[in-house]
């Protein structure tokens, strides 16, 4: 029922959510899928259509839903493939996965994560790596995997 649903996006392997032109008069989006806005303007959503922040935001609802499956079995169970979705798209452990990238959010070579996921400044993409500005939130989203 939600009004910006998160999609499979299959150009890059990753769970994004389609983004709401959200309407101050009507406090409804005006857009449906497949129109989503998202996938073109970075600054929405937090730029979750460009893979921003995907740790960040996932973990908290990763975290969530780990509390919530805790005290209700039966809402764990019906939305495990969900969350597993979420899991997947910044923690992917399987490099045999076809279906989401292994690691999408840690780069073993910086030594970080990547906040900023497919984003660029002006065409570019950012200067410091890729923009892990919260250390606390990416180690918090790690934290919840386990």
């Amino acid at each position: 029922t939600a009004e910006a649903k998160f999609l499979y996006d299959d150009g890059w392997g990753g769970v994004v959510n389609c983004g709401c032109s959200f309407n101050e008069g009507t406090q409804h989006c005006d857009n449906q899928y497949p129109n989503c806005p998202a996938f073109s303007d970075p600054g929405l959503n937090f730029g979750n259509g460009f893979y921003n922040d995907h740790h960040f935001h996932y973990g908290y609802m990763i975290y969530a839903a780990a509390v919530v499956a805790n005290y209700d079995l039966s809402w764990g169970r019906t939305y495990f493939e969900q969350v597993l979705a979420l899991i997947r798209d910044i923690a992917n452990p399987s490099i045999h996965d076809r279906y989401f990238p292994a690691f999408r959010q840690k780069d073993w070579f910086l030594g970080s994560s990547w906040a900023s996921g497919i984003a660029t400044l002006g065409g570019q993409p950012y200067l410091n790596g890729r923009n892990q500005e919260s250390s606390s939130e990416a180690i918090h989203a790690c934290k919840f995997l386990v």
